[in-house]
């Protein structure tokens, strides 16, 4: 039993020892772990203008018989790679200018456009009159490749010489030109095999962050105004490239291209165009205050946004035209909208941020609209300023005379459902309006609807009623009788003259005028 159990121990130990080792043996495979080989390298014979002055060219040519660098994969240089070997061929160790004399002249690794990407100085060579000679004719040349498969360096790489013409200058500075001699170029079979590179479009001239989707894993790069922007897609593709600024402080680009790239220097790109004109969303009031009456109507979403564009006057323009869109269609980052309003207590405020986007472009900014609820009113919104009773004749007996058309008011209440009001009159006693001193022999009389008849000397309640869920405005006064009605008596509810057959007329006639008070109460 003893000897099973350290068995087992052993077995156990072995494991875990392979584990070590095999994960060692693929840490060495990787291209930082400092393999150095021969690099993949085409040479060219009579050279590669990559930076150089109208009317200077050179020849003879040098020739490069083999390279080496360190930190290659398959042969291929690396974003790792930190020096690079040259040996240049038995005989063709000599660069001459054409028709100048040389000022200074070294080997050199450079991008496409010349740029030196050496990350200290090589040896300069030997110059006499149009001619230079490289020594020794196997060189060890440091350089910087860790952009690598970014926008600001891709293959080709090329190996080649800087040179300056004698005492040639451009603004005070050597007339520094370069020639390649051989590069490493791109692998399209592994370009080709790359997932395409995408940009979330549209892209707009405030966006400070720019997305999309890559090769898993891939390096996604961007450069702006001299300024370079790297991302890693994740596991799906997704890359985001975090700029710090507007893209209108990053040179204001009319297009930006974006780059996915491997160690090696392959790369895919997509361009998208900058939309430099855009919605921008602005209010009259960006404070409101809602009422129970309000949010009762409010039950989704959609209904709430467009009762806060209403109220706030929101707008949507166009940044560079300044032209209104109507057809602007809103959103918000918030949601359960109407819930959230009818949920607020009486004085409590939220918040709600509203955006827009106007001809499939979305408004970079947002508003954020303050909302508060309000305990809401009760206010008369229509009376009637003349209450005519038109030319009636001295009745025999006291009578009750409706008038030519009934008196309209109306109320607003927008407090919450179920809320009491109640509607009251009064009226003085009508004067003669050609001598003061003769005063109506009569007065204003309101009929119930039971038929009673009440002196508006003293106030009287002409009407009651709760707020109904739903509806804020309500005519107190509808259905009140008139002389269409009925010519004289009382048929139905409403404010009636009370005549006396002792109504002074002077020499035949004679007009009468009054006022009547109306009163509005919150409360049954």
């Amino acid at each position: 039993m003893t000897h099973q159990l350290i068995w087992r121990r052993l077995i156990l130990l072995l494991a875990i020892l392979l584990g070590v080792v095999w994960g060692h043996a693929q840490v060495a495979t990787a291209a930082a772990s400092g393999t150095t080989g021969t690099a993949n390298f085409t040479p060219s014979p009579t050279g590669t203008r990559l930076k150089a002055y109208d009317g200077y060219t050179v020849g003879p040519y040098l020739g490069i018989s083999k390279v080496t660098a360190n930190n290659v994969q398959n042969n291929r240089l690396t974003r790792y790679t930190t020096q690079i070997t040259v040996t240049l061929s038995s005989g063709a160790n000599q660069m001459g200018g054409s028709n100048y004399d040389l000022g200074q002249a070294h080997l050199d690794v450079l991008d496409a456009q010349g740029n030196s990407l050496l990350s200290s100085t090589s040896t300069a060579a030997k110059i006499s009159g149009m001619i230079a000679t490289f020594t020794p004719t196997t060189q060890v040349l440091k350089v910087d490749l860790s952009k690598l498969g970014t926008a600001d360096l891709k293959a080709p790489i090329f190996v080649g010489a800087s040179f300056t013409p004698k005492n040639s200058t451009i603004t005070g500075d050597p007339m520094w030109m370069a020639y390649g001699f051989g590069e490493f170029k791109k692998d399209d079979v592994t370009t080709n095999n790359m997932k395409d590179v995408t940009i979330n479009e549209p892209v707009q001239i405030n966006d400070q962050t720019i997305t999309g989707t890559a090769d898993p894993g891939a390096r996604v790069s961007v450069s702006l105004n001299g300024k370079s922007f790297e991302a890693t897609a994740d596991t799906d593709g997704k890359y985001t490239l975090s700029l710090g600024l507007p893209l209108s402080l990053l040179g204001n680009p009319d297009s930006i291209t974006v780059y996915e790239g491997n160690d090696m220097g392959d790369t895919k790109t997509a361009t998208a165009k900058v939309l430099k004109s855009v919605p921008v969303l602005d209010a009259t009031s960006k404070e409101l205050t809602i009422t129970p009456a309000d949010a009762e109507n409010l039950s989704s979403d959609d209904d709430v946004l467009k009762w806060i564009v209403d109220k706030a006057g929101i707008e949507v323009k166009d940044s560079s035209t300044a032209v209104t869109d109507d057809k602007a269609t809103y959103s918000s980052t918030d949601s359960d909208l109407a819930q959230k309003l009818t949920a607020l207590a009486s004085g409590d405020s939220t918040t709600i941020d509203v955006g827009a986007t106007s001809n499939g472009v979305k408004a970079p900014t947002d508003l954020s609209i303050k909302i508060t609820k309000g305990a809401g009113e009760l206010k008369f919104t229509t009376v009637s300023d003349k209450l005519s009773y038109g030319d009636l004749q001295v009745p025999n007996t006291t009578t009750l005379f409706a008038p030519t058309s009934a008196p309209d008011v109306e109320i607003s209440d927008t407090r919450m459902a179920g809320s009491p009001w109640r509607v009251t009159a009064s009226a003085d006693i009508p004067v003669d309006t050609a001598d003061a001193k003769h005063t109506l022999s009569g007065q204003l009389m309101y009929v119930d609807a039971s038929g009673q008849a009440k002196s508006l000397a003293t106030s009287q309640t002409v009407a009651t009623g709760t707020r109904a869920k739903g509806g804020d405005k309500v005519n107190v006064t509808d259905g009140w009788e008139t002389q269409a009605d009925k010519p004289s008596g009382v048929g139905k509810t409403g404010i009636y003259l009370q005549a006396k057959p002792n109504i002074y007329t002077g020499s035949g006639a004679a007009s009468y005028s009054g006022t009547v008070t109306w009163g509005l109460i919150d409360a049954p």
